[in-house]
């Protein structure tokens, strides 16, 4: 199994939208998002992905897509723009538990060295537990991890330096 992990281009545009899709109606359980009046769930978070404030990335597993995921620059919890946030992170169904999402992860964290936040929403356990994988094995365990519950952030986030 090949896993790359590419920088998206503005061409690729709509394959993030697409996946956007998949995205949301996997947490529209979590956010009780509701469908449009077309059967499509509302979402642009892909939008601002050529700004530079965020950088997406595809994940292909054997040239087949197999997710992305979304760098922000700056910390959503502290006036800190060095600090790197993972915005966004999504593996097709086909691919979980495999292995996608953690080598993916570590290839994202090692692409930008520095301080990093990973945030996860109140309710989403399972992206909890990922995460502590992931970044545990990443960091071998050299992270910390915050719960948050105000106006920045509902929910866990871990911390650590690649």
């Amino acid at each position: 199994m090949i896993l790359r992990v590419d920088e998206a281009t503005i061409d690729e545009a709509s394959i993030l939208h697409n996946l956007g899709e998949l995205y949301v109606h996997d947490f529209s359980e979590i956010t009780l998002t509701e469908l449009n009046d077309a059967g499509r769930f509302d979402h642009d978070f892909w939008r601002e992905c050529w700004s530079g404030e965020r950088t997406p990335y595809l994940l292909r597993v054997d040239d087949r897509l197999a997710g992305f995921a979304i760098v922000a620059r700056g910390s959503r919890l502290a006036d800190d723009p060095a600090v790197h946030d993972l915005a966004e992170f999504f593996v097709v169904r086909r691919y979980r538990r495999q292995g996608v999402g953690t080598r993916a992860a570590a290839a994202i964290f090692g692409r930008r060295r520095g301080r990093w936040e990973v945030r996860e929403r109140t309710g989403n356990a399972a992206a909890r537990a990922f995460w502590r994988k992931a970044i545990g094995a990443y960091t071998n365990g050299e992270f910390d991890e915050i719960v948050v519950a105000d106006e920045r952030w509902h929910g866990w986030v871990q911390r650590f330096v690649s």
